[in-house]
């Protein structure tokens, strides 16, 4: 059994994960570990960092809750996977709303959906759901079944050279949060992930939906069916070093991200110049109205303005002719007189 001995495990405690092996609940967990003949200590308290890192083969992130992971512990660890470190990653039901989980998985194409697997056949118990939609790859040699507990699904991203291990069935249903009305709505998807896997550089990640895998429940723990088959085969892979060819097609992955990054980058560009141009256009419309309205009202005003000094001028005259008529008839008396 062996095959992954002296594989440095880490667990870590700093961010108030669920798996801890110090409670029994995790007592075949941290069985299975020994009997593989891993080193396994944790992280208790500390930021995760690179010296944290340095001689830790698997980094197991076991559902944190109410904890947050700052930017640069997030870049250590994408870094650490990158230089050949293996991460293990587990969520559960409604955790998403208390962690920045996603930060983290988003930079290996896997992300953790706010989501509730049920199972169609038992109403009583159905977050307690068989997994038999197995997909053919090392870590599911042997493995036929597997049962969790209270699972949320998992989101990937191919061209990030992410896949798919385990999926639910036509059995299964899922709940989905929506945070805006604070409720469960149904969903009626079917064959989505609750196991997913990457390669990312040198390095591999696993990402689980359901943290009670790992446990003792004798329904859906560890030891429940093809679940500790699994995760066996999980750590043996973890073992095994990457091959320069499959870093070599995570390479052209990325580099075939970057070109479509680019090329849409230049669609959005291409959009943008349109925009300016269309936008350059009406307001020179906009500038030409302005002018022929400035025009008009300058034409306006000055009409204005000779009315009123033509009003004046009439005016004037008016009362220039009524005071001549005025002297004249004065002086017509004047003569008279004499």
């Amino acid at each position: 059994m062996p095959k992954a001995k002296n594989l440095r495990i880490m667990l870590d405690y700093a961010h108030n994960e669920i798996i801890d092996l110090n409670d029994t609940e995790y007592s075949s967990l941290k069985n299975l570990l020994h009997s593989m003949e891993c080193v396994v200590f944790s992280n208790d308290e500390n930021r995760i960092s690179q010296e944290i890192l340095q001689n830790v083969d698997v980094l197991i992130i076991g559902c944190p809750v109410e904890s947050y992971f700052v930017s640069q512990e997030i870049g250590v660890i994408v870094d650490w996977v990158s230089s050949g470190g293996n991460l293990l990653v587990m969520s559960d039901v409604g955790v998403l709303q208390k962690t920045n989980l996603n930060d983290l998985m988003k930079h290996f194409g896997l992300y953790f959906e706010n989501t509730t697997l049920r199972s169609k056949k038992s109403p009583e118990t159905n977050s307690i759901v068989m997994i038999t939609d197995i997909v053919e790859h090392s870590i599911t040699k042997n493995v036929k079944k597997v049962m969790v507990g209270g699972c949320s699904t998992i989101r990937t991203v191919k061209a990030k050279g992410s896949m798919d291990v385990c999926l639910s069935g036509e059995d299964t249903w899922v709940e989905v949060y929506d945070e805006i009305n604070n409720k469960w709505l149904k969903n009626s998807d079917e064959f989505v992930p609750i196991v997913s896997i990457s390669i990312f550089g040198q390095g591999r990640i696993a990402a689980f939906g359901d943290v009670d895998m790992f446990g003792s429940n004798p329904l859906f723990g560890l030891d429940s069916l093809d679940n500790k088959q699994l995760l066996k085969n999980l750590l043996i892979w973890f073992h095994t070093p990457v091959r320069s060819g499959a870093t070599i097609d995570w390479l052209l992955t990325q580099f075939s991200q970057i070109r479509d990054d680019i090329l849409e980058l230049g669609d959005k560009f291409d959009n943008i110049v349109t925009t300016a141009r269309i936008l350059e256009n009406r307001l020179s419309q906009v500038e030409e109205r302005q002018e022929i309205l400035q025009i008009e009202l300058n034409k306006a005003v000055h009409d204005e303005k000779l009315k009123e000094t033509s009003g004046v001028s009439t005016h004037s005259e008016l009362e220039e002719s009524t005071n001549s008529e005025s002297q004249l008839e004065r002086n017509s008396e004047k003569s008279v007189e004499k």
